[in-house]
C-alpha cells in the first residue's frame, strides 16, 4: 500500500528528533492517507518504484534518480526520517518474489 503525508505535527516532530524516541522512523508525527492499495512495486536498492510508473517512463531516468539519491515521488521509501507534506511511503509490504537484476 502507498500512503501520502498530508499534515505534520511539527511540535511532536521536534520532540521526537530532539529526544530520539522513535527507533524506526518519524511517521508518528505525520498524518497520512492511503492513496493506492495493492500496488505492485519493485524494490531497487533502498527504494520502491511503482510498476505502472516503470511501464510509462524511461528506466535510465529512474536509475539516475537512485544514483543521485533524489527525494521525489518516483522513489518511494518505507522509513521516514525528514518528513514533508506530499511525501509518499510504502507500508504493509507483501513480498511476492525476489530477483536480482544487473
Amino acid at each position: 500500500d502507498i500512503y501520502r503525508i498530508y499534515k505534520i505535527n511539527n511540535r511532536l516532530l521536534k520532540f521526537l528528533k530532539k529526544y530520539d524516541i522513535v527507533d524506526e522512523d518519524l511517521r508518528a508525527a505525520c498524518y497520512y492517507e492511503l492513496i493506492k492499495t495493492s500496488a505492485r512495486l519493485i524494490k531497487i536498492k533502498d527504494y520502491y518504484v511503482d510498476i505502472n510508473y516503470l511501464e510509462n517512463n524511461n528506466l535510465n531516468f529512474i536509475c539516475e534518480q537512485i544514483n543521485n539519491n533524489n527525494d521525489n515521488k518516483i522513489l518511494i521509501k518505507t522509513n521516514i526520517y525528514n518528513p514533508y507534506v506530499g511525501e509518499l511511503f510504502v507500508k504493509n509490504i507483501k513480498k511476492v518474489n525476489n530477483k536480482t537484476l544487473n
